[in-house]
């Protein structure tokens, strides 16, 4: 079932609003539409396309990235929020096995890798020299870029109060 509400504009929903919250506890309110447009929320860096690579160029900063999610994307936003002039080229882990549910291991190191600010990617075949297998992990970084435009965010993670508290462990740890 679904309910359709008549479209309010911002000030009526202003409106609305500071009459609910008349004879209430000031220091309880937050803040309103009003106050938001205010303020530009800050970008950490603007969004980017990242390289699709298969080698890492001499000077890189290659960071392998594991299966664990949410701790690869903070641990990536660490080192971009600690060293932001460096180039960093993430690479999803070797299979351990040649098969194909290895693609989507690679597919989600790779979407952390790119939530977490990588420069480069790296997605590494499931079988080593051979051209399907090649040809299927560069396929994987189009599709999260040109597909699903994972590089036109600039900072997707910004906000997440989980990854954000991952990243201040991992700035702790670097």
């Amino acid at each position: 079932m679904f309910i359709e509400f008549p479209p309010v504009s911002l000030e009526e929903w202003e409106a609305a609003a500071r009459a609910d919250l008349k004879g209430k506890d000031p220091g309880k309110i937050l803040f309103t539409a009003a106050d938001v447009r205010q303020h530009e929320l800050p970008q950490p860096w603007p969004a980017r396309q990242w390289e699709i690579l298969t080698e890492p160029a001499d000077g890189d900063v290659v960071v392998d990235i594991g299966p664990s999610y949410f701790d690869e994307i903070a641990r990536l936003r660490a080192m971009r929020r600690l060293k932001p002039d460096i180039r960093l080229v993430a690479r999803t882990s070797r299979p351990d096995t040649a098969n194909h549910d290895y693609l989507v291991r690679a597919t989600t190191e790779a979407m952390a890798a790119i939530i977490g600010g990588c420069d480069a990617l790296i997605v590494s075949p499931f079988i080593d020299g051979d051209a399907l297998a090649e040809r299927l992990a560069v396929n994987t970084q189009h599709l999260l870029r040109e597909e699903s435009h994972f590089g036109d965010v600039a900072d997707p993670a910004a906000g997440s109060y989980y990854i954000e508290a991952l990243t201040l462990d991992w700035m702790k740890k670097l």
